[in-house]
């Protein structure tokens, strides 16, 4: 006996539907449900991974000391630059060497003085950035200079070249 028959009230079951009791058949469900759960679970592992490794203590690395360099022996230094400039002043009025070039050598002794005494890279500065920099005296004499090396005409005031690069050199305690 079906149950509709036990209840009158009761539209009659198609023919197709699982009376009452007995076990229904599976539900087809659409690949994208399980693609979708997959993916979500993969996000949130992925997450606690990324937590993890962005919260994790980092190790130290250590830099090696690397050797300092030695002492520079200002003094030594200092005579030997006065040595060199007394003898472009010589080459000068031996005629050995010209304005130019002689302004020149002024010029890189002086820089190269001020880069080994201070340790600041003036030997490869340019103008604008010596004029930036602490080093006024450096400045003003590569000022002086400069007409000397570059401009068209070399200046012809080789004793105020000679001294300010003394003056620079001197100046360095």
């Amino acid at each position: 006996m079906r149950v509709d028959e036990l209840l009158p009230g009761l539209p009659p079951a198609a023919p197709d539907e699982t009376p009452p009791g007995e076990i229904m058949p599976l539900v087809g469900y659409s690949p994208f449900w399980l693609v979708l759960g997959i993916t979500v679970l993969a996000v949130i592992v992925a997450g606690y991974l990324v937590l993890v490794l962005l919260t994790r203590p980092r190790e130290r690395v250590v830099e090696a000391e690397r050797p300092s360099d030695p002492p520079v022996d200002l003094v030594r230094l200092r005579d030997e630059s006065f040595a060199r400039i007394a003898e472009i002043e010589r080459e000068l009025h031996a005629g050995v060497v010209d304005p130019r070039s002689a302004n020149e050598a002024l010029s890189s002794l002086v820089r190269r003085y001020v880069a080994e005494a201070t340790g600041i890279p003036a030997d490869r500065m340019t103008l604008r950035d010596l004029r930036e920099s602490p080093l006024r005296g450096t400045t003003a004499a590569v000022e002086q200079f400069y007409p000397s090396v570059f401009g068209a005409e070399p200046a012809h005031d080789l004793p105020r070249s000679i001294q300010l690069a003394r003056e620079v050199i001197a100046g360095w305690r």
